[in-house]
C-alpha cells in the first residue's frame, strides 16, 4: 500500500493486527486473530502483537517509521526477540518504511533466536 498515512503508533498497531489475520489466513489457511502484546513503556522484546488462542505461536513487530528500512534495522529487531521467553514459530515485521536494496536483495532470510 503506497502513501499510507496513520496518525499514531496505536493506529498502526491496530492495522497490523487486521493485516496479520489476513496474511495468516491466506498463507496458512486458518483464521487467527492478533492482539497487542504489552503496552507502551513495557519491555516487549521486539514483539508488538501476538496470536490469540492459537496453537502456533505467531508474533509481529509493527514498525511505524519514515525513511528507509534496511537489513541492519531488521537484524536489530530480530536480536530483540532473543529476550522473549515464549516460543516463536513465525515472526512478521510490518513497516511503513521504504524497503532498502538490502531488503530487496533478500530472496530467503532465516534467523534463529539465541535463547
Amino acid at each position: 500500500m503506497n502513501s499510507l498515512k496513520v496518525s499514531h503508533w496505536q493506529q498502526w498497531e491496530e492495522l497490523c493486527c487486521y493485516w496479520l489475520t489476513d496474511i495468516v489466513k491466506r498463507r496458512f489457511g486458518h483464521f487467527t486473530e492478533f492482539k497487542p502484546y504489552g503496552g507502551q513503556g513495557q519491555k516487549q522484546f521486539g514483539i508488538d502483537i501476538v496470536s490469540s488462542g492459537n496453537q502456533v505461536p505467531l508474533v509481529g513487530q509493527c514498525k511505524l517509521m519514515n525513511g528507509s528500512f534496511n537489513l541492519n534495522i531488521l537484524e536489530e529487531e530480530l536480536k530483540k526477540t532473543n529476550a522473549y521467553k515464549n516460543r516463536i514459530a513465525h515472526f512478521f515485521l510490518l513497516t511503513t518504511g521504504t524497503p532498502h536494496t538490502t531488503i530487496h536483495d533478500l530472496s530467503n532470510y532465516f534467523h534463529e533466536r539465541q535463547v
